[in-house]
């Protein structure tokens, strides 16, 4: 819940609600009451399949990234910080975590700003801007209490299936 919501919330919004899911849930590294280890399988009705995996049990901390892969290429988001990286062909994408994580990492330290995507060091201020813009202007946010619902069901659909062992249906 903590750890993977922002992320799992952005796969929603990008591929919509899937049809079922499939979690399990451990507490392998940390003495605590909540799980530290999460993963889970999401199918939609056309045949997407997500995978989910979320730990604080890892050292060191490696930055949340969701990939899409697709017929005519992959599109990486690492993090929650505005870089998004694409890969048409083999011959475009890194070819390891280590080469990932070492693309990830040089955007982070580079201050060309004639890169494509600049890192923000408050991921979430644009969604804080336009919430008080709403207040102020009598309107709804771009991201409401219905629309913010969505991951909250869909981690709970997570959890009840790692509770019984079984598929959820959402």
């Amino acid at each position: 819940m903590i750890q993977a919501i922002h992320t799992l919330d952005l796969l929603q919004w990008v591929l919509g609600m899937p049809r079922r899911v499939f979690g399990r849930t451990a507490t392998a590294v940390h003495p605590i009451e909540v799980e530290d280890l999460a993963v889970g399988i999401l199918e939609w009705e056309n045949g997407a399949t997500a995978v989910l995996q979320v730990t604080t049990g890892v050292f060191p901390e490696n930055p949340s990234e969701l990939e899409v892969h697709g017929e005519n290429g992959t599109a990486a988001l690492f993090e929650s910080r505005g870089y998004l990286g694409y890969w048409a062909s083999l011959l475009d994408k890194p070819s390891s975590l280590l080469d990932r994580w070492s693309l990830y990492a040089s955007h982070f330290h580079e201050q060309d700003s004639t890169l494509p995507s600049q890192a923000s060091p408050e991921p979430h201020a644009e969604n804080i801007r336009d919430f008080v813009a709403a207040v102020r202007g009598g309107r709804s946010p771009l991201v409401d209490g219905v629309e913010a619902r969505k991951v909250l069901l869909l981690v709970d659909a997570l959890y009840r299936s790692a509770a019984s062992g079984t598929w959820v249906e959402l």
